[in-house]
């Protein structure tokens, strides 16, 4: 299949090549802010679609017996990207029910990243805050967050 965004006049589209764009495709991650050795504890379940220069990305991980927090959760997108939206995303607590997560696509490394923060509402105004071992919530086995995103692939 001739890559998507790179047809050509006269080029010949099969329904195999119009079946295949924005197929969904697994990815895992690279974390920061959780062990490593403990990730693999873990359930997790990345996937992303690409059509010509944006990429969609979904995630899921639902933390294991044994997964540690070691600081701000965060983790490379699937597709290096130059622009972002907003992620929209929330954390399940296992005994409490969701909590909303903020988050964006940090194009300041490479590959980029994820960065998960939430509310901080114990103030006047409610701030961004960054996540932790015990923000928005002391994770536990069952605890989870979910996102979804979409960049531009840089």
């Amino acid at each position: 299949m001739t890559a998507l965004g790179a047809f050509s006049a006269g080029d010949v589209l099969t329904a195999a090549d119009l079946n295949a764009i924005g197929t969904w495709t697994s990815w895992t991650p690279t974390f920061y802010g959780l062990d490593a050795s403990t990730v693999s504890n873990a359930t997790i379940d990345f996937q992303y679609a690409r059509l010509n220069d944006l990429v969609f990305m979904i995630g899921s991980f639902t933390f294991g017996a044994t997964v540690n927090v070691t600081g701000e959760i965060g983790f490379t997108t699937a597709v290096d990207c130059s622009l972002t939206n907003p992620v929209v995303g929330y954390a399940g607590d296992a005994g409490t029910g969701l909590k909303n997560l903020f988050a964006w696509i940090d194009t300041g490394f490479s590959p980029s990243r994820i960065r998960l923060w939430t509310m901080q509402t114990n103030v006047t105004y409610g701030i961004l805050v960054g996540t932790s071992a015990t923000v928005p919530q002391t994770w536990a086995t069952g605890d989870l967050f979910r996102i979804t995103a979409i960049g531009k692939v840089a």
